[in-house]
């Protein structure tokens, strides 16, 4: 049994199951107090789901999700929560952060999510409300789903 790490942090347990790679254009700016969703789409952040759909291959059960958010403009420390998203559906929170840094790693080691061949997921991203003092900008997502 292998172990893929980066950066010291376990990415995939072991070779029993399979990841999920999200990814979604630069958005810029980030505005307060929306919903955005993303998947693995190479395209800007939505505000409506299901338009950004990462479809489910195989039968599992989603256990970690580490979700990095990337800004050329730091903004404010206000709290910004990332959510898996199924179906549209039910959401499932990743975690939320409020640091000023300009890169943020949401992860979950624990998801537990029972998923269906056909299922679909996305990352939906819920900005502060009232919003930041200074908002971030030019901010990248990327991430991986595992998924055993």
């Amino acid at each position: 049994m292998s172990t893929l790490t980066q950066n010291g942090v376990r990415v995939i347990p072991d070779d029993t199951g399979y990841v999920l790679t999200v990814t979604a254009a630069l958005q810029n700016p980030v505005n307060d107090n929306t919903t955005y969703y993303v998947g693995s789409k190479a395209v800007g952040w939505q505000t409506s789901g299901a338009l950004a759909r990462i479809f489910v291959p195989k039968a599992g059960t989603i256990k970690l999700a580490y979700i990095e958010w990337d800004a050329g403009t730091a903004g404010t420390n206000e709290n910004v929560s990332v959510y898996l998203r199924l179906n549209d559906t039910t959401d499932t929170l990743i975690q939320t952060i409020g640091d000023a840094n300009a890169s943020k790693l949401f992860s979950n080691t624990a998801v537990g999510v029972v998923v269906a061949a056909g299922d679909y997921i996305e990352i939906k991203i819920v900005t502060p409300n009232p919003g930041w003092a200074t908002n971030p900008a030019n901010v990248a997502i990327g991430g991986q789903i595992y998924i055993e």
